[in-house]
């Protein structure tokens, strides 16, 4: 595992070609654009990956800072903040090689080389509500799920944040509610609660939320 470099470009879009190929549900993944791919391995991010042998296989990049400032208005931080986000651009692991943890594993290194390079603070990402195993990666990761919002002409997303410098322990009035049921979530997490974890049940997925304690 390392660090990718403009030179990558090439392998990172083959690897989300051979990603698309293999997709059965296209809306679940918002691919890059050839745009985006050369400033995140360039100087508007940050980009790791895994090999095998010469072949990509796995690749995890962020941009800084956040793209989208409604997403640090929506986790109540003022504009101030925004040269200390980062926002999860990509997240690609070969068909081939699932299942070996990779996303964890490259989530955990770029986090360590944003936090050794950059003042960043808080990390922001969005996940199709649909993948499950992204969902479940993210609450892994100590994210919180904030927000289920449009983007991408009209797509719904998980938006995820996390305040590195804040305790990750999940404090407050707990609740469960199916993550098919998503309208109900987007209402509930419009009211201030906040997605800590994903459970599977006999009946399908369950969302754990949070209702945060108000400052004093």
């Amino acid at each position: 595992m390392g660090r990718l470099e403009p030179g990558h470009f090439d392998d990172v879009w083959s690897l989300q070609g051979e990603i698309l190929a293999h997709l059965d549900d296209p809306e679940s993944y918002e691919p890059i654009t050839r745009e985006e791919l050369g400033e995140v391995l360039s100087s508007g991010g940050l980009a790791v990956g895994i090999w095998h042998e010469k072949t990509l296989v796995g690749f995890y990049s962020a941009f800084c800072p956040l793209p989208y400032t409604w997403m640090l208005t929506r986790a109540g931080l003022g504009p101030d903040e925004l040269e200390k986000s980062a926002y999860i651009l990509a997240i690609l692991v070969h068909p081939e090689w699932r299942g070996r943890h990779f996303q964890h594993l490259m989530g955990c290194f770029l986090r360590q080389e944003l936090l050794r390079l950059r003042p960043i603070r808080y990390l922001a990402v969005v996940v199709h509500p649909g993948n499950q195993a992204s969902i479940r990666e993210q609450f892994a990761q100590g994210m919180r799920a904030i927000a289920l919002q449009e983007m991408f002409g009209g797509k719904s997303r998980l938006l995820f944040f996390r305040d590195l410098q804040a305790e990750s322990v999940a404090k407050g009035e707990a609740k469960t509610i199916p993550l098919s049921d998503l309208s109900r979530l987007r209402e509930t997490l419009d009211t201030g609660w906040q997605g800590v974890k994903l459970a599977r049940v006999d009946e399908g997925w369950l969302v754990h939320l949070v209702l945060p304690p108000s400052p004093r």
